[in-house]
Formats: structure tokens, sequence, C-alpha cells
């Protein structure tokens, strides 16, 4: 146990806080490399997650929790390695060994991350874990306040969104130091304030995989490769134990269930267009949920997008996860003496294409909700969607920073949302077409059913500014200045920028009953409020709530405690830590929108984000 956490949190806070999350060093004894961290004089935390606090039983909203969490935090995180303007205090933090899926890569395991109990802090400084030969940018240690702000908001994004989540950030905080790359390539690493990043402790696939190059670390720590080996063969069997009951074929089980969870991320995220660079031993937990978002894309399109010098774009992450699974297969047989390496490699390759057929077809119906149409009009139009992707595909674009810095093939910046949401789209095109002969189908549907699915797509294929990588560099070039020159970064700019940054992004619900039409929404701290209708031709719009269930059983909202007494009349879904309804809704004079509850009427947030209207279906005369 981290050792603050009896001094800040009472045994049941602290079972609700570690809930769900691995203690490392219970999986190996070899797994956990101590170095020596020293107190920063005067960190501050500038941004908390409330949403992860309420989900583990802390409401932020109540001034006393606040203030233990918060200084449960800098007690706990508030440590670097050894620099300039540190104190004289010291202790022992611990760095994660892993491998790699090539087996050639230098690093022991995380270079800029110290465990502590179920939590980690990124940006720490450089760990025994980084060799002598990294690549000077990429073995400082330090995280940036940009990349620690970019990161929360895609983890929060992905956490809400992706079908196993991902790892979220817990809170940000400012270390009061600078630090400066020695790549000069690194331009947003110039000078730039350092933050640290707390999330929960995670265990990776590359936990799997040795690290047979990592010889000579730069901090002098002397690595034994007997080592390596332990915490390899320890953490494979740990895994097994995790996730597969006893039985036979536990190792193939465990695996098959990795691949599924992970193409399943794959699938969606390349529908919905949220790209961190590749799928890697190391970005992924053993359950699937994202992590590490330093970066990640939110794309204008379906086109080849790579985002990294060396590795493929968009499109091809399959490939990248087909050589991890060869790696996992081969650590896995070698260490617990199971199934013949190759057959059973071939037979989880094509179990990943097979996933990945079903998962890419399913989520891409989802963007026009026609999973419940007949089972010939869902193969035609997963057939439109698909050719739509594959001739997307031809156009290779290269990114850095967020932005296209070259280009081959076909180059077509267009995308159907432009063309849905357009009065005067041109016929001749893609867009047009595959618009036309989606809407080809849907005609022998009830009309509820195409104003549902018109109106689905107008949402989910809306660009997501807000998330755009070069938009989100210079709104924190705005912004960070604007902190550093107050000396303290000012929380409640940060977490209004990183409020409103989330509430722009959102596009999907996991929970939003099928039949609904989203016109609007807002989104704060998790909780959400959708305006809906249901194509049945009323003009009647309504409010879907869905909300985060506080540690006393009540329904969280916004910055409101409901009971259920307040939804009297109405149905509340409740699943894990999350509740959800639908009520009327009214407007006031001046445009404010009221849910009416049971009891009485609940003014809601400014509904940030508007959808339009999907004009070149609906006005010219090719609806009702």
């Amino acid at each position: 146990m981290a050792k603050t956490l009896v001094q800040h949190f009472s045994a049941l806070e602290i079972e609700r806080l570690e809930q769900g999350l691995p203690k490392l060093e219970r999986w190996s004894e070899k797994l956990l490399v101590p170095f020596v961290a020293h107190r920063l004089q005067n960190p501050k935390v500038i941004w908390c997650n409330r949403r992860w606090f309420l989900e583990h039983g802390m409401d932020l909203s109540v001034a006393s929790q606040a203030h233990r969490v918060y200084e449960w935090l800098t007690d706990e995180f508030g440590w670097v390695v050894e620099c300039e303007g540190v104190s004289k205090e010291t202790r022992y933090l611990h760095a994660d060994r892993y491998g790699a899926t090539d087996g050639v890569a230098q690093h022991g395991g995380s270079g800029r991350v110290a465990t502590l109990g179920c939590f980690q802090a990124k940006g720490i400084g450089q760990t025994p874990l980084v060799s002598h030969g990294i690549a000077e940018g990429h073995s400082h240690g330090c995280l940036s306040v940009a990349e620690a702000l970019r990161e929360a908001i895609f983890a929060e994004i992905a956490s809400a969104e992706f079908p196993h989540g991902a790892i979220p950030a817990m809170a940000v905080i400012d270390t009061g130091l600078f630090f400066s790359s020695a790549n000069p390539d690194d331009r947003y690493d110039q000078n730039a304030r350092r933050a640290i990043l707390v999330r929960p402790a995670t265990v990776r696939p590359a936990h799997a995989e040795r690290a047979p190059m990592f010889k000579r670390s730069v901090t002098g720590f002397v690595n034994r490769q007997v080592d390596d080996v332990q915490r390899t063969r320890d953490m494979i069997t740990q895994w097994v134990n995790h996730i597969s009951d006893v039985g036979t074929q536990m190792e193939r089980n465990t695996l098959r269930t990795f691949v599924q969870m992970v193409v399943e991320q794959i699938a969606f995220g390349q529908i919905h267009r949220l790209f961190s660079g590749g799928y890697f031993s190391s970005n992924v937990s053993i359950s699937g949920e994202l992590l590490d978002f330093g970066n990640a894309h939110a794309l204008p399109n379906w086109a080849s997008a790579q985002v990294h010098s060396v590795l493929p774009g968009l499109g091809d992450e399959i490939n990248l996860l087909k050589r991890v699974i060869a790696s996992l297969i081969f650590y896995f047989t070698k260490y617990r003496k199971c199934d013949n390496a190759l057959p059973l490699t071939q037979e989880l390759q094509a179990s990943a294409d097979a996933f990945y057929e079903g998962a890419w077809r399913h989520y891409g119906l989802e963007l026009l909700q026609a999973n419940h149409v007949g089972a010939s009009e869902k193969d035609a139009m997963h057939r439109i969607l698909r050719g739509y992707f594959q001739r997307q595909q031809k156009s290779r674009v290269k990114y850095r920073f967020g932005e296209v810095i070259a280009g081959s093939g076909a180059q077509n910046s267009n995308w159907l949302y432009l063309t849905l949401v357009s009065d005067s789209a041109k016929q001749d095109t893609d867009e047009y077409q595959t618009l036309c002969s989606i809407d080809g189908i849907l005609k022998g549907y009830d009309k509820s059913v195409r104003y549902v699915a018109w109106w689905t797509a107008a949402r989910l294929l809306k660009p997501r500014e807000s998330l755009d990588r070069k938009y989100l560099h210079r709104a924190l070039e705005r912004l960070i200045p604007k902190l550093i020159d107050r000396r303290t970064p000012d929380a409640r700019t940060v977490d209004q920028f990183l409020q409103e940054s989330i509430s722009a992004a959102r596009r999907y619900w996991r929970r939003l009953p099928v039949g609904y039409a989203v016109h609007a929404h807002t989104t704060l701290d998790g909780c959400s409020a959708l305006v809906c209708s249901d194509g049945s031709g009323s003009k009647e719009r309504f409010i879907w709530l869905e909300g985060i269930i506080g540690p006393d059983d009540s329904l969280c909202l916004f910055d409101r405690q409901l009971s259920r007494s307040d939804f009297d009349h109405v149905s509340i879904c409740c699943s894990g830590t999350r509740w959800s309804a639908t009520c009327p809704l009214n407007m006031d004079a001046d445009g404010v929108y009221i849910a009416n509850l049971t009891t009485r009427g609940l003014v809601l947030p400014n509904m940030g984000t508007h959808y339009e209207c999907p004009t070149f279906f609906l006005r010219r005369g090719r609806y009702g």
C-alpha cells in the first residue's frame, strides 16, 4: 500500500480507491526496480479527475474530501528524480520492468513512470530502466504540462467511448520546474513547464515480454538478465491465473480473450477516427484498455494517416497486433511449456482477422443505428461503408504535431459528414453516391428508422474539432503561458479548459437507448444530458440523462445530488457506477433546458454542442 494512503483516508475509502486495481509488487518480486527520488518544493494539483474519484467513493464537491485528496496527491506523487530546484528530502520509488515485441528495444521498462502501490506517476524523470543509446528526445524522463493535459483529455474520451475503455488520468500536478528536450525538433518540449500525471497502475502485455537488449542504464543500475527472465515467467503465470478459469487450454483462452478485446478497440477507433498511433504491447492493458495518449489524434476522415515516422497508419493496426500476438505466444509457450507456438500463432492471428471483420461491421452499422435492420440490409450497408473506407485508405498522409507534412496516393480530404449536412452537395462525389446508396436501403423502412439513422450519422460523423491535435497544441500554447505568468497555474482555468474540450469532443454514449436521435448535448465530470427525439413524427423532444451513482447510493448529475424519489414515475437504468434515465423536457423563455423530474424541474447546463440537421436528406424531399 502506498505509504500516505493511510494518513489521509479510512480503511473503507482506501478499499474504494484501490478497487479493481492491481498491486504490481504482488505479480512478481522482480517486476519493480527501486530508485531514489526527491520531494518537490511546491507541487500543486492543477487538475483533478472528479469523475474518477466520485466513481471510487470520493465526492470532491465536498470541501473536506477534496482537501484530503489534494493533500494525498501532493504528498504521495510530488517527487522527482534529483534535479535543480528540488528539496534534499528523499524516498524510494519503483519503476516497472517490461519488454517489447521485436525483442531489440534497448529500454528495460518504464522510463519516466514510478509505481506507488496501485497508482503510477508519469514524468518523474529518468528511471533506472532508461538505457544508454536511446534517442535523447525519448529519454529525458520529463512530461510537459501541455502533454499531460492532452493525455488527460484523450483518456477521458477513450474511457467513456471505447468498448473496453482506457486508463484515465486521475490528476495533473504542476512541479514548478522546467525542462528542454535535447532534440531541437521537439519544439513543444523546449523550456516547457514540467508536470506529473497520476493514473491507476495497470498490467500491460509487455510485462510478459523479455527485454534482452537492456544492458546499460543511464543511471548506473546494473541489470541482471536472470531477473528479467523471472519477471517474464511470473507475469505470464499471474496473467493466466487472473483471466482464465482452471481447466485446459488456459494459455490459449487467455490470449484469445486479450486479442478479441484489443481488436474491438481497434475497430471502434477506426470507425470513429480516433487513432493512438498504433497498438503495441506497452500501450494497452491485458484487459484491452488503452493508455499513453502522447501521440493520439482525432482524424478528419478514413485516410491512411501515419502519425509515427516508422510505423503504419490508420487501417493497418491489425498487422501490428499480429506481431504482438506472435511475440506473446513465443513467451507463453516458452515459459508455460504449453502448445506448439506456430499453430497457435496461426490460429490466433486468423482469429484476429475474424474478430476484426465482425467488430468493424458492428461499429460501422452503429454509425446509422442499423444493427437492428434485416440481415440482407445490414450486409448491403456494410459492403457500402467498407468499400468507402477502402477507397479512402488509398489516400496516405503523414502527420507531425497534428499537421500534415506529406501525402501520397489519391489525395482526398473529403468526408461523408460534409455532404450529409450540406444544402448544395455535389452529385458526382464518392460521398454523395455512398450516402445515396445507403439511403436507398433505408427507404424500405419506416420513416422513423431513416430519421434516426441520419441524425445518428450527423452526430457520429461530425469531426471532433476540440480533439484535433493541431487545435489542442495551439490552444495549450495560449493557455499555459497565462498560467505560468501567475506563478502557480490556476486550477480553475485548467479545469474549465479540460471540461469544455472533453464535452465538445464527446460523440458516443454506450448506454444510449436504440431509437434516439440526438440533437444537442453537454458533458461535465462524466455526467451527460442529451436532447433527443425519436422520429415518430412528433416534434416533442426529451432529455436523456447519464450520471454517477454516489457512494451513498445517491444519483449524482453534474453538481447535483438527486434521489430515486425524484424519478418516481421515470425508469432508471443502473449499471456498475452509472445510472441513466429519460425525462420530459421543457425550455424556458431564455432558452434554458429544464428536465421535468417527478418532484421538480432540473435546470440543465448549457448545451455546448448542437448537431447540424442532415439537410441533404431531410430538406430535399428524401425524407417523409
